[in-house]
């Protein structure tokens, strides 16, 4: 045999040996964590009792108490319980176990492997409810709460349960958000899960608001190395300030989002792109841009005025991107960095910009919007 060969199967030889060994190690760590998870034997599980009748916050015998028993603890449908003697007797008796060490050696396996489980790893089993409104929804871990043999006892809450489905309405308009959260409220086949608390405090004092759009603004450029748009953000909100008073407007800003994006800035030569030794694209700085965006809460009477005030706003930060002679002490330092050969003039920075605005755009008078959520229990 050619001692070519010989060197060639000794290689192979190596490799295989190597991969084995791996496969090896990864198995015994694969199988010590399912050992953690299955075994009962290996690694007794620390099951939790959980008293979900006393939970913080939940009174039984409190006004319009209800449990909404969900699949997970039902073994079927969701189901509602609303039988208040039942709920103060059930109280002491009424736990399920659950198992959070299970939950975290599923998390711990998943983060070895890169591999998130594809679902969530608890599931809701009870939600208690006070005068019509949720307080808490206890969960429990999904392997575990499943199993048919899970220990449980859910003191007659079953059998007295009723089936309860999951419903939401979208209303716009604070008065009517109140009133149809009201409604659910004085109904005592409804449940609310989530209504008017969705409110910015602002819609207490506003009808309805405009969103600002203003142009997109570059950041200086001696600030592409470690730019922070703090300051840059400070003043817009400043500025928006300023105008909303100078215009005698009693408004408010809610919102603002900078709309901070960053766009490469790629060395070429000539007409086409400059490399480095190894042949990859040289990408030596960042333009950051920001395009900024403001909820104005406000009468919708005062919408003209304060359009009419930002007609004057003065500039922020420059509307145009940096042009040549200003990038140019930044094309000097990569063409220098990377010992690249050729006249200075032969190179320039290409790059295109996206989602740029240009000049200041208010969209129409809106009001508030949410999206209310309750269960209807069958009568």
């Amino acid at each position: 045999m050619p001692w070519w060969l010989r060197l060639v199967v000794m290689i192979a030889g190596g490799v295989a040996l190597a991969i084995g060994a791996a496969v090896l190690i990864l198995g015994a760590t694969l199988n010590a964590f399912l050992a953690g998870i299955q075994s009962p034997s290996a690694e007794p599980p620390e099951l939790v009792r959980v008293a979900f009748l006393q939970n913080e916050g939940f009174d039984p015998s409190g006004p319009g108490a209800a449990v909404i028993l969900h699949p997970v603890a039902t073994g079927g449908p969701t189901l509602a319980v609303t039988d208040a003697d039942l709920l103060v007797a059930a109280a002491p008796q009424a736990f399920y176990t659950d198992d959070p060490r299970g939950e975290r050696n599923l998390v711990l396996l998943s983060i070895l492997f890169l591999s998130p489980p594809g679902t969530n790893t608890s599931l809701p089993f009870a939600s208690l409810f006070l005068d019509g409104r949720e307080v808490a929804t206890l969960i429990c871990f999904r392997p575990h709460c499943s199993a048919s043999d899970a220990q449980r006892d859910l003191a007659g809450l079953i059998e007295a349960g009723r089936p309860a489905t999951l419903e939401t309405v979208t209303t716009t308009g604070t008065a009517a958000i109140r009133a149809r959260e009201a409604a659910i409220l004085a109904d005592p086949s409804q449940l609310l899960v989530s209504g008017a608390e969705q409110l910015p405090p602002q819609a207490d004092r506003f009808d309805g608001f405009v969103m600002l759009r203003l142009p997109t603004i570059y950041a200086p450029v001696e600030a592409m190395p470690e730019f922070d748009p703090t300051t840059l953000e400070a003043g817009i909100g400043q500025t928006l300030r300023d105008a909303i008073d100078g215009a005698g407007i009693a408004g408010e800003i809610d919102t603002t989002f900078s709309g901070l994006s960053w766009t490469g800035l790629q060395l070429w030569r000539g007409d086409a792109p400059a490399t480095d030794v190894d042949g990859y694209l040289i990408t030596p700085a960042y333009l950051p841009s920001l395009t900024p965006t403001a909820r104005i809460w406000l009468a919708e009477g005062d919408v003209a005025r304060l359009e009419a005030a930002l007609s004057d706003l003065p500039p922020i930060g420059p509307t145009e991107p940096p042009d040549a002679e200003a990038l140019a002490p930044w094309v000097r330092a990569a063409v220098e960095a990377q010992g690249l050969e050729g006249n200075l003039s032969d190179y320039r920075f290409d790059f295109e910009l996206w989602s740029v605005e240009d000049g200041l755009s208010l969209g129409p008078y809106g009001a508030p919007e949410v999206t209310l959520t309750f269960y209807r229990i069958a009568r």
